[in-house]
């Protein structure tokens, strides 16, 4: 237990340290694809849907299988033949869909794809295929807690995006004007073509090699429903995209794209964590029989503390200083800053959602997590269709935001009723919720920079406090 317990603690301090970095190059990111062109902008929006078409389509049982299942698979050579088998599962699904995919695509109307089309299929399979496989390696790698390299591989696309648009604005690569949905894909799918080859070397180096079929038990029921739920949480993610591109064209696209871009930076962190988070309760689960829920619930109790000073810290900086973070786009996109406000309160009224959602998994509540999903996204759907007509983008946020809220109790449902695990205080993230709404309140005001930072380091302080963080173990634990 305590070994596992140090392991999460690994893990958190790899994927929150790549993660941190990756912050800001995303951000850089949306501001040099601003620059460059609104072509670009609308090319980027598009291969993110379709990464979350691959991701959650393409890969059967997405990724959380081996984080569930990994952990609790005691034998090497065992761990070894299920991940051969379930590889076998999602490459047949990839092939297949990819197929569907090429046979429906000339059909489906502009509404949900855009202007933009694929004009080189070549190019579109070599980036589906080894987006798919490297996603499956990774989250093995995870699943075994070899959180150091899953933490460099999972975090390379953003890195090597950003470096490709700095040569780009500075005049290089000429062939990425006009062709920037096919560069993308080569550039994505040679990025992750070099991570599914480290990652398997990896993997033929961590466990021996046996050519078995074999799936533990439970896998079918949990790979079919969370196939099924992660489909429906596509839809719930990216359905507003596709309502935005629908109903009010790719100009409002691009500029709600970039909103949404950087205010989910707020739970850009929990999100990455989620596998290392499931990894380790499914370990726990393994090895604490009878007591195993009194420790579950006490690792998620740490756990949901330092997810809500992380969300709230982020969430205030967007908050305080949100006139600078939107300025930089202000050239070529106007961005409202009233819609990212209201975003990152959003966002942060989830950020313990993911960690929620992750000890449901572990504790394999499948059918349960498969109906809240479905009740989200239709929820979503009819709320965004009823307010995008009279409100514009303002109604698919606040369709948002009930659906989020929504989310977030039915989560807390099933966590306290079915997994039988002690919630963590909704009342300290409603007092950290307040505060933000406050401060959001006084975007009302000219207030001058220096103020809004002492407000920040005051608010922090105050966030430590409510939270009763000791941050003495944090720069220990940092500094060995």
């Amino acid at each position: 237990m305590h070994k596992d317990i140090s392991r999460l603690k690994l893990g958190v301090l790899f994927f929150s340290f790549f993660s941190i970095l990756s912050l800001p190059l995303g951000y850089l990111r949306n501001w040099l694809l601003s620059k460059i062109s609104v072509e670009a902008v609308s090319a980027f929006a598009l291969i993110n849907i379709l990464i979350g078409l691959i991701s959650t389509f393409f890969i059967f049982g997405a990724t959380n299988v081996y984080s569930t299942f990994l952990p609790k698979i005691d034998e090497k050579a065992k761990q070894f033949r299920f991940v051969v088998s379930s590889y076998v599962n999602s490459i047949v699904l990839m092939l297949v869909m990819f197929l569907i995919f090429y046979y429906l695509y000339p059909y489906l109307p502009k509404e949900i794809i855009g202007e933009l089309r694929i004009s080189n299929w070549w190019i579109m399979f070599f980036f589906t295929f080894f987006f798919g496989l490297a996603q499956v390696a990774v989250s093995a790698l995870i699943g075994l807690r070899e959180y150091k390299l899953s933490a460099c591989l999972s975090n390379s696309q953003i890195f090597a995006v950003t470096t490709f648009l700095l040569l780009v604005l500075g005049g290089y690569f000429s062939y990425f004007k006009g062709n920037e949905l096919n560069s993308f894909f080569l550039l994505i799918g040679s990025v992750w073509c070099i991570v599914f080859c480290m990652a398997i070397f990896a993997l033929s180096k961590k466990l021996p090699v046996s050519f078995k079929w074999f799936l533990p038990q439970g896998y079918w029921s949990q790979a079919i429903f969370i196939h099924l739920g992660t489909i429906l949480t596509f839809l719930y993610l990216y359905v507003d995209q596709i309502i935005v591109l629908s109903y009010l064209g790719a100009n409002e696209l691009a500029q709600y794209f970039l909103i949404v871009q950087i205010a989910s930076l707020v739970t850009f962190i929990p999100i990455k964590l989620g596998n290392v988070f499931q990894s380790t309760f499914a370990s726990l689960l393994r090895c604490n029989g009878k007591d195993e829920n009194a420790q579950l619930t006490k690792q998620y109790h740490k756990v949901a503390k330092y997810t809500l000073l992380l969300t709230f810290s982020i969430a205030l900086t967007f908050i305080l200083f949100n006139k600078e973070v939107l300025g930089l786009f202000a050239n070529k996109i106007a961005l409202n800053n009233w819609w990212f406000l209201l975003l990152i309160l959003r966002y942060f009224i989830g950020s313990l959602g993911n960690v929620h959602a992750m000890i449901i998994i572990a504790k394999e509540k499948n059918r349960s997590y498969f109906t809240m999903n479905a009740i989200m996204v239709l929820l979503q759907i009819i709320l965004s269709v009823l307010f995008v007509t009279r409100y514009g983008i303002l109604g698919i946020i606040i369709a948002f935001i009930i659906t989020t809220v929504v989310a977030q109790i039915n989560l807390i449902y099933l966590l306290i009723y079915q997994c039988k695990i002690r919630l963590f205080s909704m009342r300290t993230l409603g007092v950290l919720f307040i505060v933000l709404c406050f401060f959001v309140a006084l975007n009302h005001y000219d207030i001058a920079f220096v103020i809004r930072l002492c407000l920040y380091l005051l608010s922090v302080l105050l966030s430590l406090k409510i939270l009763n963080v000791n941050i003495k173990p944090l720069l220990f634990f940092y500094k060995k």
